[in-house]
């Protein structure tokens, strides 16, 4: 019966589209955690910049506090002193 050809016809298209439909959300899925797990690489290269630079900043500021103490014998040690 043609009712009966025309239901198979749109299951089989309907079956299509959700095909389609699914393999195109699965590779933006892919695609998304792709960036996801670069986002991730640079907030960590940004933390460990961060730790560096925190690290470099107080190895000058104990090396100026000791320049500085060395050359105001008379001041007491400020609190970077150590």
């Amino acid at each position: 019966s043609r009712k009966l050809a025309a239901l198979a016809a749109y299951a089989d298209h309907l079956s299509q589209l959700t095909s389609e439909y699914t393999g195109a959300a699965e590779q933006k899925i892919a695609d998304l955690q792709t960036q996801i797990e670069q986002i991730r690489l640079q907030v960590g290269a940004a933390q460990e910049r961060q730790l560096r630079e925190n690290t470099a900043c107080a190895t000058e500021s104990h090396r100026l506090d000791d320049v500085l103490e060395f050359f105001s014998l008379d001041v007491p040690p400020s609190k970077h002193a150590g």
